[in-house]
């Protein structure tokens, strides 16, 4: 199962909202059959339930800006976690609890809270920032994960028109969110550690039903988020850490072992 992206002479020459809704988004709805009026409802449903007071971001570009930012991805290893410790990180879902096993807080968590609440709910306590992401799909536990944790460092995002204290930082998936937000956030170049985004595709999660339903559409996942990150990288330098993914040939990010 492959996800066929647009040809790369049709893909939007500036990164901005409207090439993400009018190009993007759209894409990746056919593609995986997601419904735009579900991830409208469940936006509608947590601005009225959750409120954000605070703006954070450009908090956050104070610390970003100029700067290498390293993302750590879900199969990112120990010794990578340790050696960029000292760094401006962001870690993406799943990968949390083990980076805050190694005595390492990253500057953001970028979650849909389809992992262990609570080592997202953690690093949020430890001082991490938490970029919720609110779609269609996870209405029950954006709600939930709020009513058992108070935390102050939250942004609530969301993937179609962003409304006031909801953001829309482009991208899709957990990990490229991640890319997309660093370089909103002014970064000088994004390292990824640990995307794999050519598999293999392994999960932990025993919640999950149809394991081979569910690996299917999480293989359609990672090659949309590959080509929003070569997308990203006409725009920003990507430097990919990851022995396994290969890129395509007009696809501008460096890969370095």
């Amino acid at each position: 199962m492959k996800a066929s992206p647009p040809p790369f002479t049709t893909w939007p020459k500036s990164l901005d909202l409207n090439a993400w809704i009018e190009f993007w988004y759209p894409w990746i709805c056919s593609t995986l059959g997601i419904s735009m009026e579900s991830d409208e409802q469940a936006l509608s449903i947590i601005a009225k339930r959750i409120k954000i007071e605070e703006d954070l971001d450009q908090r956050v570009r104070k610390s970003f800006e100029g700067k290498d930012i390293h993302i750590f991805g879900p199969v990112t290893k120990r010794d990578v976690v340790r050696h960029y410790q000292e760094s401006t990180t962001i870690a993406v879902e799943g990968i949390t609890g083990i980076v805050l096993s190694e005595g390492v807080v990253p500057n953001i968590v970028v979650t849909d809270l389809d992992s262990d609440h609570e080592f997202l709910a953690k690093a949020g306590q430890k001082g991490a920032l938490l970029l919720v992401h609110i779609h269609g799909d996870n209405l029950h536990q954006v709600e939930s994960f709020f009513q058992a944790h108070e935390l102050s460092r939250v942004v609530l995002t969301t993937q179609t028109m962003p409304r006031e204290g909801i953001k829309n930082y482009l991208g899709f998936t957990d990990g490229d969110r991640a890319a997309f937000f660093a370089k909103t956030m002014g970064a000088k170049a994004i390292h990824l550690h640990g995307f794999a985004l050519d598999g293999p595709i392994v999960s932990q999660n025993k919640l999950i039903s149809n394991y081979e339903e569910w690996k299917k559409r999480k293989q359609l996942k990672l090659q949309i988020a590959k080509t929003l990150l070569c997308w990203l990288g006409g725009f920003v330098n990507i430097i990919d850490h990851d022995e396994k993914t290969s890129w395509p040939s007009n696809c501008t990010i460096r890969t370095e072992r």
